[in-house]
């Protein structure tokens, strides 16, 4: 099996799942937020179901330019599940148009990224997507002291319990 096929096996198998995920996504509920600060869930969701395709995308072009648009928001689950499954198409048609010899190409340096015109600090192509601990020093930030605030997963929970679940509260 090559190492494509070996991928988009994978990669089929963890669309299906955040495709069941996204499907129980409340349609009455995708404005709701956590926090003030927040996104809200249909953003969330949304978010979810369209950045593989958007990871791929910059694996696949030479020069990623980030426009710093504000992403729409869904009126509907169907709408999320509609931007989830176009998703999965591109990737899958990225995937293989990359094919092993991409995959196996030491030659490229990276890619690059700007955002308004300016330069962004590039990772080398195969780290694209990979946690900041395994690219080099220095490309996200991630220490607690540099968090704006602190994040507490207890309160989040405690607010989808709370907000969505009046009965598990």
């Amino acid at each position: 099996m090559s190492m494509i096929a070996a991928v988009l096996q994978e990669f089929d198998n963890e669309a299906g799942t955040t495709r069941r995920v996204l499907e129980r996504v409340p349609a009455d509920k995708l404005a709701w937020k956590p926090h003030p600060k927040s996104m809200s869930l249909g953003d969330l969701a949304l978010h979810i179901a369209g950045s593989p395709a958007v990871i791929c995308g910059w694996a696949a072009e030479d020069e990623t330019t980030f426009s710093g648009q504000t992403p729409p928001t869904p009126k509907s689950t169907a709408e999320i599940l509609a931007a989830h499954d176009a998703g999965v198409k591109t990737v899958k048609e990225k995937l293989t148009s990359i094919g092993d010899e991409g995959l196996n190409d030491d030659a490229q340096v990276g890619a690059r990224a700007r955002h308004r015109d300016e330069p962004l600090d590039s990772p080398p192509r195969p780290a694209v997507g990979l946690p900041a601990s395994a690219r080099r020093a220095g490309a996200v930030d991630l220490r607690p002291e540099r968090r704006r605030e602190p994040f507490c997963c207890a309160h989040v929970a405690t607010s989808w319990n709370a907000e969505l679940s009046p009965s598990l509260a």
